[in-house]
């Protein structure tokens, strides 16, 4: 079930001063049960058991999920010149301890209408809309499996038990709780500027944004040796950044009878891991860490064997023969294997995006058309 109520307040004070508060609450609780039953020695046609048919329960899972939240927003805005906004969120998850459960969730954002300014109307004619926003805000994400604060253990078959031994079911140790788990949060920050021209033959925003997620919950379990057998619960220990830029420029006239206009846009972003458990052994041309989320590893070529003598004289794979693809040995040994691998320097979600947006009106009758592209990505 879901519930959400708030209460909102707006007043102006004068002719210059707008406020508006809000405030409000939600419930979400959502419970899932899923059973599941199996048969031996049944006529399936009729779904009959016949006599020595056995009917059991082979799965029966319950799981529950509810999020508690309170959030409130405050905006001012003074000769709708300067504005102002404050939120802020207070969450509670049942997916962490009670004492880990809650997280609080800022944000700010500011902007300042300079074209409303006596020194940009009285000397700058030609600026119908120029403005200057920033914000800065935080979020938090518990969309992450249940009950992982909480140590398991699973039944299995293997116990013997009784005066006359006997194998029977029996719990073994399953998963390891851990009641530190918290909240995902991510930072953002951004700052922008938004302009309109000679009444909108040139439209402008250009924007800068930062987000950098901090707690991810991830395993830690690369650097731990594998001889020691242990398996440790997931903590929140990940850190990503991500930041890039956006542009766009647009261009809107009319001749006569034609309306016409003309847009375009590019954004790049680029992502990095800043921290992601890895064994200590790893080689520094392979480790995740300083490189993209979505980064992989593979071998480096270096051309196309063109004979034997080639070959033989190069660490090569086994089976090569002249035309094959020549790979480097990376780390010198005299072998091409998995350390030999390199982490490839983009991933499959590409870094540039752009487009471009054109059409033209004639007395009813549209045509437009839509170009885009997309640069420094790879794709295995």
């Amino acid at each position: 079930c879901t519930g959400i109520a708030y209460l909102n307040y707006a007043k102006t004070i004068g002719k210059n001063h707008n406020i508006n508060v809000m405030a409000g609450m939600q419930y979400d609780r959502r419970d899932y049960e899923i059973t599941g039953t199996s048969a031996t020695d049944i006529q399936s046609e009729l779904g009959i058991i016949n006599g020595n048919g056995v009917i059991s329960i082979a799965e029966a899972k319950k799981n529950s999920y509810a999020l508690l939240s309170y959030f409130g927003r405050l905006n001012y805005a003074y000769k709708d010149r300067y504005m102002f906004e404050f939120t802020l969120r207070h969450d509670g998850s049942m997916n962490f301890a009670s004492n880990k459960r809650w997280g609080t969730f800022p944000g700010l954002s500011v902007g300042w209408r300079m074209s409303e300014e006596d020194f940009i109307k009285n000397n700058f004619s030609f600026i119908n809309d120029l403005k200057l926003r920033a914000s800065w805000g935080k979020l938090g994400n518990d969309r992450v499996d249940a009950f992982q604060y909480i140590s398991t253990y699973n039944m299995q078959n293997g116990a013997i038990l009784g005066e006359i031994p006997n194998i029977n079911k029996g719990f073994v140790p399953g998963r390891v709780g851990n009641p530190d788990i918290t909240w995902e949060k991510v930072d953002s920050k951004n700052i922008a500027v938004d302009g309109n021209f000679w009444n909108a033959l040139l439209g402008f925003t250009v924007e800068y944004f930062y987000q950098n997620r901090t707690d991810i919950l991830t395993p830690k379990q690369a650097s731990i040796p594998y001889y020691t057998g242990l398996t440790l619960p997931d903590q929140n220990i990940g850190e990503v950044s991500n930041q890039g830029v956006e542009l766009m420029l647009s261009h809107k006239n009319r001749i006569n009878d034609i309306n016409y206009f003309v847009s375009g846009n590019f954004t790049f972003t680029k992502n990095k891991i800043k921290f992601f458990d890895e064994a200590a052994n790893t080689p520094e041309w392979q480790r995740r860490t300083g490189h993209s989320i979505d980064s992989w590893l593979m071998y480096k070529t270096d051309g196309i064997y063109q004979s034997w003598d080639e070959i033989n004289s190069t660490p090569h794979m086994a089976n090569a023969q002249p035309g094959d693809i020549k790979y480097l040995d990376i780390d010198d040994n005299g072998v091409i294997n998995d350390n030999d691998r390199i982490r490839s320097k983009y991933g499959n979600v590409p870094q540039i995006v752009y487009g471009l947006n054109m059409g033209i009106e004639w007395k009813g009758l549209e045509f437009s058309m839509l170009w885009s592209g997309q640069a420094r990505a790879e794709q295995m």
